[in-house]
């Protein structure tokens, strides 16, 4: 009998982890997952041993029902998507080789030659605070993040030993040439709104309003109001990836803000948001993909933006 309540007990732990799986982030929600696969191996177990086989029947069905039922509980109730044109974000500048995270020169112009408009770049200091692009200076052997290079190093290294990187000054020239491509910022430093702001003033100096051109990610409220507040940007999405935020959470904060157009997703944190069909009132852009071959699922969904890594 001690055994049957454990199975009944966790039939009804399985149930209410179901439900709460779907209101949370895409880490809570596949470690719930692999929760109740323990329960069911378990409980499965114990029933085929000690219960006759008609009780084992029935219990056997009622799980196979929540995880049947449940999603498509949650699929009936999906609300219409918000929809606009399909577009690619190209990561980091573009792959080259089927290198990623490059934000090489080569990959900049090669994306822009498949008339791709969308183009993420990430930004990082020098050792001596100059503004160049890269993830995390790791394609610049023999530096990285501990080991800054300065902006001459930077220019006399090559990324991987055969790209060029990209300056500030020299993604400057480039957008005052190429003036329908817009740059999606990203970075890895601590202080974005410091960076943001130098550069701001230099490519003031520079005759250039990088205020027109880029649309910045943020990575919380507080990192959104202290941008909005004291820079003069006007475009913003949201990136879920360092705060990872349930999709409920993030209606909360962000669905009032109109200058957060999009929410940007990984992968699988999009695949929860799909599943439990919440609207979060914004276009949704998903990061990131190989490239566009891998892309088919997602955009007959009606995500608004792909970041992929590379564009056939």
């Amino acid at each position: 009998m001690k055994k049957f309540y454990f199975c009944f007990g966790s039939l009804v732990a399985i149930l209410i982890l179901e439900i709460i799986k779907y209101f949370s982030n895409y880490i809570v929600f596949y470690c719930f997952f692999s929760i109740q696969l323990l329960f069911l191996l378990v409980v499965c177990g114990l029933l085929f041993l000690k219960i006759k086989k008609k009780v084992y029947l029935i219990i056997a069905f009622s799980f196979s029902l929540i995880f049947i039922t449940i999603p498509i509980i949650f699929a009936l109730a999906r609300t219409s998507p918000i929809t606009s044109n399909f577009s690619y974000v190209i990561h980091a500048g573009g792959s080259m080789d089927n290198k990623t995270y490059l934000n090489s020169q080569e990959g900049f112009l090669s994306s822009i030659k498949k008339n791709q408009k969308y183009i993420e770049l990430d930004f990082l200091y020098t050792l001596d605070e100059q503004i160049v692009c890269s993830h995390l200076f790791e394609h610049f052997s023999p530096f990285g993040m501990k080991n800054r290079p300065t902006l001459q190093d930077f220019k006399n290294y090559k990324l991987l030993n055969t790209y060029n990187g990209i300056t500030f000054d020299w993604l400057i020239d480039q957008l005052k040439i190429y003036e329908d491509v817009t740059i999606i910022f990203d970075t890895k430093e601590e202080d974005s709104f410091a960076l943001l702001k130098d550069m701001m003033d230099y490519s003031l100096k520079k005759n250039f309003d990088i205020s027109t051109r880029f649309i910045i990610q943020v990575y919380s409220l507080e990192n959104y109001l202290k941008i909005s507040e004291n820079l003069n940007f006007k475009r913003f999405w949201f990136t879920n990836y360092k705060s990872c935020y349930s999709p409920l959470k993030i209606k909360s904060i962000f669905s009032k803000f109109k200058n957060i157009e999009t929410i940007v997703l990984h992968y699988s944190d999009w695949w929860v948001l799909y599943q439990t069909g919440i609207n979060l009132g914004k276009k949704i852009a998903v990061h990131t993909l190989p490239n566009q071959l891998y892309s088919d699922f997602p955009k007959k969904r009606s995500v608004d933006y792909i970041f992929i890594d590379n564009y056939v």
